[in-house]
């Protein structure tokens, strides 16, 4: 368990400290925290990716783990020394399966995105966070129903203080496809969600992963085709203008 991980991670870190030539030093272990170390049996937690934003008073990070029985996002703000400031706290309690976090700060605050795989709450959500990483407002949904699946959300803040939100669900029978919806400054929708791709090909093909930005005059979007046993990476440049229009039918990417 947590002891023969932690010195399996010693032997590493003595290797590279042994290491003149190595580019990094290893300046302190923090505790495996994959274990449940409450229940009688050690037994492994599944975790999520971390991410990590940089609030008004510090860093603040957030992951999905399921300690407590469901897949929650929990997050917590960083000292100086990236040790925890304050108790992590569960940012998701109405939530049943949460994947694929995301902070995005927002002047004072920070905007969580996240993906529920299942239950009533089902879908892409978001919803504020004080600067510390507590919860400051109800959960808003980003599709206009509940649905169930793994959407790979990703946020970002315009200039004029409104948000976009990218998503993947399924377009077509033979395709899994991005959706992007625009959201004011205070994450109420200004209209409905556009789909921005129609990809094709043989077999199905799948939007994984997209990472979005945007500018004052475009939004951008990078993602991760898959069309077996193909991997590829597209991006997408959508004049801020158009970005409430959905794909023409018949307009292809693939």
């Amino acid at each position: 368990g947590m002891p023969r991980t932690m010195i399996e991670h010693l032997a590493v870190a003595s290797a590279n400290n042994a290491d003149p030539k190595s580019a990094c030093r290893v300046t302190g272990l923090a505790r495996p925290r994959s274990y449940d170390l409450v229940s009688s049996q050690i037994k492994p937690v599944p975790a999520g990716r971390p991410v990590i934003a940089l609030g008004p008073r510090g860093a603040v990070m957030s992951w999905t783990d399921a300690h407590e029985g469901a897949e929650h996002a929990y997050s917590v703000a960083l000292d100086a020394a990236l040790r925890n400031a304050v108790d992590p706290v569960d940012v998701t309690p109405e939530s049943t399966q949460v994947s694929r976090p995301e902070l995005v700060r927002a002047g004072d605050k920070l905007v969580l995105s996240y993906s529920d795989a299942r239950g009533a709450e089902a879908g892409v959500h978001l919803r504020f966070l004080t600067g510390e990483g507590r919860i400051d407002g109800s959960a808003v949904a980003v599709l206009p129903a509940a649905k169930s699946g793994t959407f790979w959300p990703s946020t970002a803040r315009a200039p004029d203080g409104s948000f976009y939100v990218a998503w993947v669900e399924e377009g077509d029978a033979d395709s899994e496809d991005l959706f992007l919806r625009h959201l004011g400054p205070t994450l109420a929708p200004l209209g409905s969600p556009v789909r921005l791709t129609d990809l094709s090909g043989l077999g199905k093909s799948r939007a994984r992963s997209p990472s979005l930005d945007v500018t004052g005059s475009a939004l951008f979007i990078a993602f991760r085709q898959e069309r077996e046993p193909l991997r590829l990476i597209q991006q997408l440049r959508i004049p801020a203008g158009d970005a409430d229009k959905s794909v023409e039918p018949g307009k292809k990417i693939g």
